[in-house]
């Protein structure tokens, strides 16, 4: 379950309209919240804190040069253990 949720968070990052993303984020969460899963319930909640600055990133998405989506932001995330 916590394998396919990671997946499914993964998936956000291809929505380009704000309301779609968020339609798409509140269920992930719902999703995360109702696993049972401590981690992934720790993790969600952590999340629904970055509900503001994800959804920007998808109205104004940010490149590093090479044309990708702010790396460096998916890479802070995977730095602090919240990525599992």
């Amino acid at each position: 379950m916590a394998y396919i949720l990671k997946e499914e968070l993964h998936d956000l990052w291809n929505y380009h309209a704000r309301k779609e993303a968020l339609v798409y984020w509140m269920n992930w969460i719902y999703k995360a919240w109702s696993s049972g899963i401590k981690m992934v319930m720790k993790c969600a909640n952590t999340i629904a804190g970055y509900r503001v600055g994800i959804l920007n990133d998808i109205d104004h998405p940010t490149t590093i040069g090479n044309g990708c989506r702010n790396e460096s932001y998916h890479q802070d995330f995977e730095a602090s253990g919240l990525w599992f």
